[in-house]
């Protein structure tokens, strides 16, 4: 069987497939990129000693014949493989030979276990594993085939989401915890390389190469009290102490997951895997409105709630979680306006954890001595009555000669501020501030001049698109020059110029360019102000069975029970 054609010439069918303990494996990931300032520190996950590669291309093991290379990991390396009897394609993870060698035969077990923990579980949001198996001394795992990109190489990529498509990935992943939790089984390392994302944005759990095996009928264990295993970004206080560990751990790990979706950067930093891991113990992060005023006020409190330093706090079932956030999704879809001010407390089904009364109930107040009642009444008059004064300070009609501040945008304290007060805003203004307040600041800058050239297109200003594209089409950092390309085929698109479209189209990378861009390419089909060449163009280039737009599975409308 010849080779399958290289990634480049197969623009929607990103392998997301990869093995424990690795970044990303994807062809975008293992380009040269220019390193961006995201502004905030990531400690690095040590890389380990180099160990050459197994070549197994073209060989059969099995039942499975390997056709290429797809990722490679500390303990690891994941070929895409046929399945011959089936005709599927499958992810054949081969245990490395050199773990083999060693007296101890911990990673061997290690690797069987996680072939144990995913093969108990059969959900759509956890990758299946298919069988297990040694061929001439090849151990290896045959599991799913998933075409598309892990999450964090799609936030990389796209930016942080709004409020419904960030409800939707993590409600999936609720749902897969919860499937977890109800077979005995602790995941113990939730991270975004560990979700993988459909090009439909369908998410599915992977890597259980350290998961805890909690069912009774499990007399030993390989993640036993007192071993602190997993990634410390994203560890709960209890896995980084090396406590008993249960389904709620998972949940911690997927409310800082969560945090880093929305805010763009995981809630903690330091310079060493141990400063950050501490700071899961002893600090509290910083609020996610204060980041995000534009996210519902409910979102952020489900986070927190996720993210409670003691598990009691948290969510005791990752089904109340994927319950609350179905029904926050589908609230903001029929009344956005009123289901962003909702707190999570108005529609929420997690029982409160065991406080006490709470000190100022209703009926404590009325048991009050007259002179408490003075000391709670007298500061709060105060206080409303220097409210008061600022409010008509601020109701002072502006000047009409200082028009022009009108449209000032103020400067924050970084990019990644300044990026999400332009997304509160939606103006231009606020968009082109980015840039200038902070012009290295990627790759939030990247993402703000996409929209504003996003902008520009709407506002039939293709000079102005151009000019912005074209700058980013030239830029060092691969991801701006992928997205500029993208978008200098759009506004020849909208441009009415066919035969410039078709020449930028054939030369960008069109899968690997912002969500918002993409959603814009393909909507042309159906957009009446569109050239007819040029939707023929588009469709000869992407067929629309080929391209599945993800856009169509809209969040906030299915039942937890429908899809489970």
């Amino acid at each position: 069987m010849s080779d399958p054609a290289p990634e480049d010439t197969q623009p929607f069918n990103r392998d997301t497939q990869r093995a424990p303990a690795s970044d990303s494996h994807s062809k975008l990931a293992n380009q040269k990129k220019t390193p961006r300032n995201t502004e905030r520190s990531q400690p690095a996950a040590p890389d380990g000693p180099r160990v050459a590669s197994i070549d197994l291309v073209g060989k059969q093991l099995g039942d499975f014949r390997v056709l290429r290379r797809l990722g490679s990991g500390a303990m690891a390396e994941v070929f895409l493989a046929e399945q011959l009897s089936l005709k599927r394609p499958v992810a054949l993870k081969i245990l490395r030979n050199e773990l083999l060698e060693e007296s101890d035969d911990t990673h061997l077990k290690r690797f069987v276990q996680e072939a144990t923990a995913a093969a108990n579980l059969n959900h759509p949001h956890i990758v299946q594993v298919y069988s297990i198996g040694n061929q001439e001394n090849f151990h290896f795992i045959a599991q799913e085939y998933v075409a598309g990109m892990t999450l964090r190489e799609w936030l990389r990529k796209s930016g942080p989401p709004e409020a419904l498509r960030a409800i939707y990935v993590i409600r999936q992943v609720a749902l897969a915890l919860q499937a977890a939790d109800e077979a005995g089984i602790v995941h113990r390392d939730i991270k975004p390389e560990n979700i993988l994302l459909t090009k439909k944005l369908e998410a599915k759990v992977t890597d259980f190469g350290l998961a805890q095996l909690s069912r009774k009928d499990e007399n030993t264990q390989l993640t036993q009290v007192g071993m602190t295993m997993g990634t410390p970004l994203y560890m709960s206080p209890e896995q980084v102490a090396g406590k008993s560990l249960d389904h709620r751990s998972d949940i911690y790990s997927l409310g800082v997951t969560a945090y880093h979706l929305l805010a763009g950067a995981p809630p903690f930093q330091g310079e060493t895997a141990l400063s950050v891991a501490v700071q899961h113990i002893n600090v509290d992060p910083e609020l996610l409105v204060a980041s995000r005023p534009d996210l519902p006020v409910a979102l952020c409190q489900i986070v927190e709630k996720m993210m409670a330093k003691r598990p009691e706090d948290r969510y005791q079932h990752a089904g109340e979680l994927a319950e609350d956030l179905a029904r926050l999704g589908t609230s903001l879809k029929q009344d956005p306006s009123n289901a962003s001010k909702l707190s999570r407390g108005s529609f929420s089904v997690a029982r409160r954890s065991p406080q006490g009364k709470w000190p100022l109930s209703l009926d404590q107040f009325f048991h009050w001595s007259p002179r408490r009642h003075a000391m709670m009444i007298t500061p709060l008059a105060i206080l409303l009555f220097l409210a008061g004064l600022g409010a008509g300070w601020q109701a002072q009609p502006e000047n009409p000669f200082n028009a022009e501040d009108h449209f000032k945008v103020s400067r924050k304290n970084s990019a990644r501020d300044q990026y999400f007060n332009a997304i509160t805003s939606g103006s231009s203004e606020a968009y082109a501030a980015v840039r200038k307040e902070f012009p290295d600041g990627y790759p939030w800058v990247t993402w703000a001049d996409v929209r504003l050239g996003i902008i520009r297109i709407s506002e039939r200003d293709w000079d102005g698109a151009r000019e912005i594209f074209h700058e980013l089409a030239i830029s060092d950092d691969e991801q701006a020059s992928i997205d500029g390309r993208t978008g200098l085929a759009l506004v020849a698109a909208f441009d009415a110029e066919p035969a410039e479209f078709r020449r930028l189209l054939a030369n960008a990378d069109v899968a690997n360019s912002h969500r918002e861009l993409q959603r814009l390419l393909m909507g042309m089909r159906e957009h009446r102000g569109v050239d007819p060449e040029v939707r023929d163009i588009l469709n000869e280039i992407f067929p629309p069975e080929e391209w599945e737009e993800s856009e169509d599975s809209a969040p906030g409308q299915s039942t937890p029970e429908q899809s489970n």
